[in-house]
């Protein structure tokens, strides 16, 4: 059994590298990764040290399913639940979904799009997870978002 070879291991560091790149931005936090699906066997080596192949094990990162932006608000000012809008694009992708703080799969989307999503206000950070699916694989990415101000504060009259 061959272990990954030295192009998949920096296929799948490029494109992570790609993913993490084009998702930064604003205050919250976001996390980028890609699972890409190939196969594990290496081309045929040319003598000594010096191979020629490896052309099968991994994605290229022109090919692999990435997120290129995953955008929302990072704070949102509510006294009661309400809607927020995120919006993403991908590439390589045919479908994505968004999980929300770590349940099931809210509702499935198009690759590239917007969706208004329910945000409990509940003085609680909340984490949607936005999951691109294509023929090469899946890209994940998070974003964090609470509410602004962070805690709430009530007043009783005596």
């Amino acid at each position: 059994m061959r272990k990954w070879g030295i192009n998949a291991v920096l296929t799948v560091l490029v494109a992570l590298s790609l993913g993490a790149a084009a998702c930064g931005g604003g205050s919250s936090t976001t996390t980028s990764s890609s699972t890409t699906s190939g196969g594990s066997s290496g081309g045929t080596g040319s003598g000594g040290s010096s191979g020629s192949g490896g052309g099968s094990g991994g994605q290229s990162a022109s090919t692999a399913t990435a997120i290129a932006s995953f955008s929302g608000p990072s704070q949102v000012t509510c006294t009661t639940s309400t809607t927020i809008t995120l919006s993403w694009t991908t590439r390589n992708a045919t479908s994505a979904t968004i999980s929300i703080d770590g349940g099931g799969i809210y509702a499935s989307y198009p690759a590239n799009g917007s969706a208004s999503v329910p945000f409990a206000c509940d003085g609680k950070s909340h984490t949607y997870l936005l999951t691109a699916k294509g023929p090469k694989g899946t890209a994940t990415s998070t974003r964090v978002v609470s509410k602004a101000g962070g805690t709430t504060t009530s007043t009783t009259k005596k």
